[in-house]
């Protein structure tokens, strides 16, 4: 089943025959993960005497270049990482109208602590990248949410960031 439903991908890309199923993992009642070998050629060019991948090709299906590969999936990440930043942010708003003021934190942990569950379900801690998020008050009625973004480096150009002001009551 597993093998079929890999084949059966949005977008045809892959053939029964680019990949072996190696295990299937049940990981609870919803969710399983199935390790594959995946038949993948990539193209390199030599420049300056050093070869450099240039595209990548999977299954079957066309060649993509890698640094568009690379450019998508960044930004796909941007976009999930400022999603959950919107939903602390949210969160926070619910709070500042409950309470009238934002909430007493020292970390974003303990921020997030201080919103899950009522106010932000599920808990959110990591970026799309993994990285914990950070939380710092720019001010007494606002909270400023950081992504420290692909580098997972704070104070970069790819840093995220979300300030939330408290209307308060």
């Amino acid at each position: 089943m597993a093998q079929d439903l890999i084949a059966n991908l949005p977008g045809d890309i892959l053939d029964p025959d680019d990949f072996v199923v190696e295990e299937i993992t049940q990981t609870n009642a919803s969710n399983a993960v199935i390790k594959t070998q995946l038949k993948a050629a990539f193209r390199f060019q030599k420049v300056n005497g050093k070869w450099i991948p240039q595209e990548v090709r999977l299954g079957n299906d066309q060649w993509e270049s890698i640094e568009d590969l690379v450019k998508t999936l960044r930004k796909v990440k941007e976009d999930k990482t400022r999603e959950l930043l919107n939903a602390v942010s949210k969160a926070i708003e619910k709070y500042c109208l409950k309470n009238g003021r934002v909430p007493d934190f020292g970390s974003y942990d303990i921020l997030s602590d201080l919103l899950a569950p009522e106010y932000l379900d599920p808990l959110i801690r990591l970026d799309a990248w993994e990285h914990s998020l950070h939380a710092v008050l720019p001010s007494a009625r606002s909270i400023k949410l950081v992504s420290a973004g692909a580098d997972g480096e704070l104070g970069t150009g790819d840093d995220i960031e979300v300030t939330t002001t408290c209307a308060g009551r």
